[in-house]
């Protein structure tokens, strides 16, 4: 362990040029111009990936249930599932 110690205690701390706009820890990767079309891209997926599984979990319990208001239930979700669409590939 103490050789780990001893490699990070001597990294060096100057840094190029290109470095300005970033932080030590990281910071500044967010302030890139395609971060806000990734990250809504991104989001959506999410949202997409979430609202078919719920939708699965919706249909099997209309099947079970077998009562109109579990079928409009499930059949409301399919109508928001199919106006999100699919998941989005970058590009």
């Amino acid at each position: 362990m103490r050789d780990a110690d001893d490699r990070i205690r001597n990294v060096p701390t100057d840094r190029s040029p290109d470095d300005e706009t970033l932080g030590p820890a990281g910071e500044g990767v967010t302030e890139t111009h395609l971060h806000p079309t990734y990250e809504a891209m991104a989001l959506r997926n999410d949202l997409a990936r979430q609202l078919e599984e719920t939708l699965a979990g919706a249909r099997a319990w209309a099947r079970a249930d077998d009562t109109d208001e579990a079928r409009a239930i499930a059949d409301a979700l399919a109508v928001i599932h199919e106006r999100l669409g699919e998941t989005l590939e970058p590009g």
